[in-house]
């Protein structure tokens, strides 16, 4: 995703309906993906019944905007209201799940991964605008915004 002055302005690029709700979460699946670094199998995404994802992660297109970010897909992406369809038709196993988190971020997420050799768990919040923040990789603590190329070593 090319930052602008401009986004904090007008807003991202992006297919709607939400930067928080839509092209934040994808911009989480998107890191979650390159930090898994192979084909996603299963994903559980959870929301805090306290956090607003919970109430409208399907009528504002989070459930749609983190499952395209997994597959590769990018905000702007015409295909991102199509994921879930996509992910079916690969075979990618997905469920959202309503529950509790100790992060109390009202946009905050958990995402439990599962390729062919490993898995993770990774914590990330929109922060709106489309921007993100990853806060934590397999309970570890950590920052990654996706602003800037990161290299994690685990």
């Amino acid at each position: 995703m090319i930052c602008s002055i401009l986004n904090d302005v007008i807003g991202p690029v992006m297919m709607g309906p939400s930067s928080s709700h839509t092209a934040g979460p994808c911009r989480i699946g998107n890191l979650a993906r390159a930090l898994l670094d192979e084909e996603i199998l299963e994903a559980e995404i959870v929301f805090d019944k306290r956090g607003s994802f919970a109430a409208t992660y399907h009528g504002q297109g989070s459930d749609y905007g983190f499952i395209g970010g997994l597959l590769g897909m990018t905000p702007d992406d015409e295909k991102l209201a199509q994921s879930l369809a996509v992910a079916d038709e690969k075979g990618m196993r997905y469920n959202f799940v309503v529950g509790d988190l100790e992060d109390v971020h009202p946009n905050a997420a958990l995402l439990n991964l599962r390729g062919r050799k490993k898995e993770i768990s990774i914590l990330a919040r929109s922060l709106g605008g489309s921007m993100i923040e990853i806060v934590s990789l397999n309970g570890r603590p950590l920052h990654i915004t996706g602003e800037v190329n990161t290299l994690v070593i685990v």
